[in-house]
């Protein structure tokens, strides 16, 4: 039976989520329904010529759908369902490609929640991925129907035509993604290779440009059908996006005889097997980046097994008429039902408009804690858009964006460390030592792969404890704060011995460590350090550097799991654990207005800490640039101890978003409002404690370090010595 369908676009540009919408109408056209493209406002058909057929689907707007009743309506991202209301249907529904609350930076927090609010909405809801269906289901109680997207496999295929032929030698990485669009990290993935040192580098962008600092060959708004021919060009795609659905451009690349290095973001378990079809980084991570390319540029051996399985998991991926099948059968079912209700589309209507009204800075000014001038500012910005909208007034596009300075905390890695390593074995003894009242949370618990210890060291003793190290015996001593420790000491330690350094890179932490670290092929003794910054002045001093170390938490010793009605019930509603020095009184002057505020201004014993955090709903944290690596673990800890965290400093080594998994507010006022704000919205803010705990199970200190031992430790690590020299093998702990 067919039925006449309305498809809501956003914008008819080229981009993913506007192909996968068009290949759905025309493959339901195909089957004998009536679909039609309906948009806001009417736009001019050619904007839609970069996708071959899409220029003969109707194209009506608001106003032409008036006196016109569609058997079904489909909003196809979050604004769209705002849209639903004004055009006439018998059924609606929701295509749901992504989480888009997190398309949303910290500065747009109601944004997030108006994305967020269409999920609560009465429609059916399909969706492309299986991550956005576990989402669904467990964040709202939604019942969602799944039906993978499709590959048009006549454009992408591994023979046909290529702007050049892929070079037999050396390495061609393409990049791909709009520029300036902060979760698509283009410019990061550039940056990186440049770094792995690709000198045949392209990019494929919807942004118009014609050249990019360091990019080769620049190919940019290109139409669909000739992308195939840009993938059979290259060996290897890197994608580094923080936020995605379905996350096809790897995807493709595979069905055109090539292999993929990306992100553990969402949706790349559909078809991504890290070190099969290609390689995986765990964000927090992306210096990995750089060791995978110099990996495959110098072994072309593994670039073809990787190529070769990724062909045969391009076989086994449906096509579009597959895919469209399944989009079918959902339409079908919608339509079968009996028509929404009058009521459900006047209640849904009212519930919509509601929140619009409420959206933006409407919602921001109705807030009691912004002062006049706050409000004025807001007013007068909000004015702005208007007059600019009316008047049709935008920024000129500029043909070449100009170069985004380097990314932060992003440097050169070491390559894989000389010095013995141990054979492997089916369990590890690993040795902790160090200031327990600082390091025991980031110390890996006993499992069925480690037996460990830790021997305490108080911060104000420079002695190592090598009688108790030594008779247990490690295979691996991970030591603290190395430069705490004399040199004698840390060359008597047994097994192979890694550092782990916290402080910044200054003179006296250089001079500390060059005795007890230098760079020797003889040396068990390496370096790692948890802020990636610090990984090239550590090497340019000429210390045996292995590589950069996001701090891992013992999970078990610090996560709670409670639902919202606990953590409701808590009987500390804020809490800050800090001092009030020049550049907090500020803060804490404003939060002491809040009631039930605590202010826990001296040092306190990690487990008493944890006691009063599992007894918080906020946690406060503002900026400490002398120890970014700890404040972000501790943002992390607050965070697993089931508060909601509130002014952090950015922290992306545990790859957290603001406004994703905690709350940020820059100054004192915003961070007081912010803070009424959670404590008034209960069930809405609960979500980011969820997200949060999700995000950092991906640290848990067991599995962390076992990862840390296999890859700087044992003979055959992960990645592998690409350089094609073996290292000493340890067949028992060196002492």
């Amino acid at each position: 039976m067919s039925h006449d369908i309305a498809f809501l676009l956003g914008y008819p540009e080229i981009s993913g989520g506007t192909n996968v919408i068009l290949e759905h109408a025309l493959g339901l056209t195909r089957r004998g329904h009536r679909v039609s493209i309906v948009t806001e406002q009417p736009f001019d058909p050619r904007r839609l010529a970069w996708k071959p057929g899409a220029t003969d689907l109707p194209l009506r707007c608001h106003a032409d759908c008036r006196g016109h009743t569609f058997d079904l309506a489909l909003a196809t991202w979050w604004r769209s369902v705002y849209d639903l209301p004004f055009v006439p249907a018998r059924h609606y529904a929701y295509f749901c490609q992504s989480i888009e609350s997190r398309f949303f930076p910290a500065d747009q927090p109601d944004m997030q929640a108006l994305a967020e609010y269409t999920y609560r909405q009465p429609l059916p809801i399909v969706t492309e991925a299986s991550w956005i269906q576990r989402y669904l289901r467990d964040h709202f109680d939604r019942d969602v129907t799944l039906v993978r997207n499709g590959i048009d496999k006549r454009i992408f295929r591994p023979d046909g035509p290529a702007l050049e032929p892929r070079p037999a030698s050396g390495l061609r990485v393409l990049v791909e993604g709009a520029l300036r669009v902060p979760f698509k990290r283009v410019e990061l993935a550039i940056e990186l290779c440049r770094q792995a040192g690709i000198d045949d580098l392209w990019l494929l962008t919807p942004t118009a440009c014609d050249r990019y600092p360091g990019v080769h060959r620049v190919c940019s708004q290109v139409p669909m059908d000739r992308v195939g021919e840009v993938y059979r060009s290259c060996d290897v795609l890197v994608k580094l996006s923080t936020v995605e659905g379905m996350f096809g451009p790897p995807l493709e690349m595979m069905h055109c005889g090539g292999t993929a290095i990306t992100t553990d973001v969402t949706g790349h378990e559909e078809y991504l097997r890290h070190g099969e079809n290609g390689f995986v980084v765990r964000r927090g991570e992306e210096a990995d980046v750089i060791r995978y390319l110099r990996m495959l540029r110098a072994d072309r051996a593994t670039l073809a097994r990787l190529c070769a399985v990724a062909r045969r998991t391009a076989e086994s991926w449906p096509d579009w008429p597959q895919s469209v099948a399944g989009m079918d059968a959902f339409v079908c079912a919608v339509c079968g039902r009996d028509p929404t209700v009058t009521h459900v589309q006047h209640d849904m209507r009212a519930q919509l408009l509601a929140a619009l009204r409420l959206a933006g800075p409407l919602h921001a000014a109705l807030q009691p804690s912004y002062s006049g001038r706050q409000h004025l500012r807001m007013a007068w910005s909000l004015l702005r858009r208007k007059v600019r909208r009316k008047l049709g007034w935008s920024p000129p596009a500029a043909a070449t964006p100009e170069p985004a300075p380097p990314p932060e905390h992003i440097e050169i890695v070491p390559a894989p460390p000389g010095g013995p390593r141990l054979a492997p074995r089916p369990r590890y003894r690993v040795c902790f030592v160090g200031d327990a009242w600082r390091f025991a949370l980031h110390a890996a618990p006993a499992s069925d792969r480690l037996e460990t210890l830790f021997c305490p060291v108080p911060a104000s003793d420079r002695a190592l404890p090598l009688d108790d190290v030594r008779r247990f015996g490690p295979d691996v001593t991970v030591v603290f704060e190395p430069e705490r420790f004399p040199a004698a000491g840390l060359a008597a330690l047994p097994g192979v011995v890694l550092g782990c350094c916290v402080a910044a890179p200054g003179g006296a932490l250089l001079r500390a460590l060059r005795a007890g670290f230098p760079a020797s092929a003889a040396s068990a003794r390496r370096l790692l350090h948890a802020d990636s910054a610090a990984v090239a002045p550590l090497l340019g001093a000429g210390l045996a550097v292995a590589g950069p170390l996001v701090l891992p938490l013992d999970l078990p010793a610090v996560a709670v799991d409670d639902d919202g009605a606990a953590w409701a019930a808590r009987e500390i509603p804020v809490v800050y654990a800090g001092p009030a020095d020049d550049a907090t009184r500020p803060f804490v002057t404003a939060l002491a207005a809040l009631p039930g505020f605590m202010h826990v201004r001296d040092p306190l014993p990690d487990g008493v800490l944890r006691g009063i955090l599992r007894r918080a709903r906020f946690a406060v944290h503002l900026p400490d640039r002398r120890a970014p690596a700890l404040a972000a673990a501790k943002v992390a800890r607050d965070a697993l101890c089931g508060c909601i965290v509130v002014g952090a400093p950015e922290t992306g080594a545990y790859g957290l978003l603001a406004t994703e998994h905690y709350l940020h507010a820059a100054e004192p006022e915003t961070l007081v409002a912010t803070l009424r704000r959670g404590l008034a919205q209960r069930d809405e803010r609960d979500l980011l404690r969820r997200r949060a705990h999700e995000q950092l199970s991906h640290f848990d200190a067991g599995p962390a370090w076992l990862r840390v031992i296999e890859r700087y430790c044992v003979a055959t690590g992960d990645p592998p010595d690409w350089d094609g020299r073996p290292a000493p093998v340890l067949e028992a702990a060196a002492t």
